[in-house]
């Protein structure tokens, strides 16, 4: 029994392995080729291609400035991930008193932050997590 126990194992650990090299891989191979972009993206790139491009310019700036204050260390991102809440619902004083609330703490903590709020990419989820995480959309 305890030899059988032991093969199972070690098959599991090579079969294991195995997979986690594939992901890599294969990730790798992903990641190399050119994101797909929507319209939507071509449009607004389009309209805001020239101020995109300042903003890029001066957010370089800044972090190589916090990077050099920091020992050159990039900075710590705090990412909030909230699913399937209706728009305005938090983070925008007048958008919360549409709704009939406050949350000013929750406000606050947006106007110091970076707000994306254009990131729903399907009516569940997970594949809007997968495709923040991966800038990949979701492609039928």
């Amino acid at each position: 029994m305890c030899e059988k126990m032991l093969v199972s194992r070690n098959y599991l650990l090579k079969y294991a392995a195995g997979l986690t090299i594939f992901c890599l891989i294969s990730s790798q191979l992903v990641a190399a080729t050119p994101l797909t972009h929507d319209a939507e993206y071509y449009i607004l790139e389009k309209q805001n291609g020239e101020r995109w491009s300042v903003e890029d310019k001066d957010l370089d700036e800044r972090l190589a400035e916090f990077r050099k204050k920091n020992g050159g260390k990039s900075p710590n991102i705090f990412y909030i991930l909230i699913d399937d809440i209706g728009f305005g619902d938090l983070g925008d004083e007048t958008l919360n008193s549409i709704r009939g609330y406050k949350t000013p703490s929750i406000n606050e903590f947006a106007r110091e932050g970076m707000r994306l709020s254009r990131m729903y990419t399907e009516p569940s989820c997970t594949p809007t997590r997968v495709a923040f995480m991966t800038g990949r959309q979701p492609l039928s």
